[in-house]
């Protein structure tokens, strides 16, 4: 359990239990309040007097509005290299609430660090560890997930072993157990169209669409570009922010993928390289990977096209790509090795479509979304569906980190 560095209040645990409104128990006998670290008890809470505007410089001092405490005394400036933020002095690089400026607060599970974020935990994933076999990868299927046309994809993550899947018209995802079968029959959680949802774990980022559609997922243009986190207090995912491009990109991300630690934009042309930082919606430009062979266009989920996947694969060797998004009998995908020269095209067996592919860096795990709801393999959960999203095994290429 990680707990985050109060800027006004500093709550003490001495030789006793402590109790949901700060106080503690001194002794069997004694459960008055008792405060340290340069704090003063005022009435039932402990009050830094050199920065609290309602006890400044004195217990029930209060400054009045447009004024600050600093060092102790009502002031409309504040000194020690501190920020006005509100009516309190604040030092954004380690004050978690107002980090690097005014407003911006860490999720509970991060610090703020030199006026940034960083996560509390050391987080996990796998790495490529050997070489994959391309003709193989989606083959084998180990856990099958239905949901009723929903035309996205979905992903695992490895943390609370929750599948987060989107709906390509529904303001609302699914976020339920993995190996369940009690999820709803309709996405529930959030307040946007999550279409195009890929995650990465090293920053434990989501980056997804919220464009609807009527004929699979709607526009990937940037401006319809939304990042948010899976937050370790709920498990769920924060706000989507919409995405800042650092090298300024405006066009469409019609296909997107992830590496554990980056984020791939495939714009119609080639694949765009980003990295990711801990609870913070900038994408900053890396590199681009030029395709030696165009993709076929079925495959590139182009504007007013058919597009019931909306991902592509990438696992640390080769990207893989759908080679059909809209076509029910597709078992299909071109390979490129990780420089962008073109491999080849395989056929997965079994039957049903391949619309969408994916490698889930969480759980080490390739994946694939049917748009007609005919692929299944493994152990199937979840209502009677026209979709399903498959996972297979924990691949053997991989080690989690």
């Amino acid at each position: 359990m990680h707990f985050r560095r109060l800027s006004w209040v500093a709550v003490v645990i001495a030789a006793g239990a402590l109790t949901a409104c700060g106080r503690v128990a001194v002794s069997s006998t004694d459960a008055g309040l008792a405060c340290s670290g340069g704090t003063t008890v005022c009435g039932d809470t402990c009050a830094d007097t050199q920065v609290d505007p309602d006890n400044c410089g004195a217990c029930g001092t209060a400054c009045t509005d447009g004024q600050v405490c600093a060092a102790g005394q009502c002031s409309l400036t504040c000194v020690g290299g501190t920020t006005v933020c509100g009516d309190r002095c604040v030092d954004t690089s380690s004050d978690p609430d107002d980090c690097g400026v005014c407003g911006s607060a860490c999720a509970a599970d991060a610090s703020c660090v030199a006026g940034a974020c960083k996560l509390l935990f050391t987080p996990h994933y796998y790495v490529l560890t050997s070489t994959p076999t391309p003709a193989t990868v989606f083959n084998t299927i180990d856990e099958t997930y239905k949901f009723t046309n929903n035309l996205t994809n979905s992903i695992w993550n490895r943390e609370w072993n929750t599948i987060f899947t989107g709906d390509y018209t529904t303001s609302a995802y699914w976020a339920f157990p993995a190996t369940t079968t009690t999820y709803p029959t309709t996405a529930n959680v959030g307040t946007d169209v999550h279409a195009r949802m890929v995650q990465i774990p090293a920053t434990s980022t989501v980056i997804y669409t919220r464009a609807a559609s009527g004929n699979g997922v709607g526009l990937g243009t940037a401006a319809n570009v939304a990042v948010a986190s899976i937050s370790l207090e709920t498990g769920l995912l924060t706000p989507g922010q919409a995405a800042v491009f650092s090298d300024a990109f405006a066009g469409s991300c019609q296909l997107t993928s992830s590496s554990a630690t980056e984020f791939f934009c495939y714009d119609g042309t080639q694949v765009r390289v980003y990295t990711t930082a801990v609870n913070s919606a900038v994408l900053t430009f890396e590199t681009m990977v030029e395709l030696s062979t165009p993709l076929p266009t079925a495959a590139q989920c182009a504007p007013n096209a058919a597009c019931y996947g909306s991902t592509f694969a990438f696992d640390g060797a080769y990207y893989y790509f759908a080679s059909d998004e809209g076509l029910s009998t597709n078992l299909a995908y071109v390979v490129y090795d990780k420089t962008g020269a073109l491999v080849g095209t395989d056929t997965a067996t079994g039957a049903g479509a391949i619309n969408g592919v994916y490698f889930d860096w969480s759980v080490g795990r390739y994946s694939t979304h049917d748009g007609f709801g005919a692929r299944t393999g493994g152990t199937a959960y979840g209502p009677t569906g026209s979709d399903t999203h498959c996972f297979g095994p924990i691949a053997t290429t991989h080690t989690l980190e």
